[in-house]
């Protein structure tokens, strides 16, 4: 009779052993799906994080070459009074200094891959800023008059446009 017990117990013990294992296997199974999925959560917020400090960091950049282009645009309009007016001899020492600052800020956009819009002969809304319309004998509709600023873009986004007249 002692030995039926013992192997009724051995017997629970079995069954009891058979289902901590299959619990544990399921929990273990369990942990590890969890584990997969907070791990692929992580990696998509990591990869989102980079994604979004690169995009800050080159709306900061653009933000600072944006604010160059009005230095750009003051030596360019100094160089035009320039070859209107002409200049003398001493001047040109100074004029040829001018030109080297202003080389180096060209040369400073382009490193970060600022370049200037080229115009075409048609209005485009998309890279052009109309800030006049006038009737012209000269130009057909919608056709660029006079360009009174430069655009510029970087990497193909338009940084900012060039303002221009339109015949009407």
């Amino acid at each position: 009779m002692f030995k039926k017990k013992d192997s009724n117990k051995n017997e629970k013990n079995k069954k009891t052993s058979a289902e901590d294992k299959e619990n544990c296997d399921k929990q273990l199974e369990e942990l590890q799906e969890r584990f997969l999925r907070v791990n692929a959560d992580f990696q998509n917020y990591k990869n989102r994080i980079e994604q979004e400090s690169l995009k800050w960091i080159s709306g900061a950049q653009e933000n600072v070459l944006i604010d160059f282009l009005s230095i750009v645009d003051d030596f360019d309009r100094a160089f035009a009074e320039c070859e209107k007016h002409g200049i003398e001899k001493g001047d040109q020492i100074w004029l040829d200094g001018f030109k080297m600052i202003s080389d180096s800020l060209y040369k400073l956009l382009e490193k970060y891959g600022v370049g200037e819009i080229e115009q075409s002969k048609e209005f485009n809304p998309e890279i052009h800023e109309a800030i006049a319309h006038i009737d012209s004998a000269d130009h057909k509709s919608n056709e660029l008059v006079d360009v009174t600023q430069k655009g510029f873009k970087r990497k193909d986004k338009v940084i900012r446009p060039s303002k221009v007249v339109v015949a009407k």
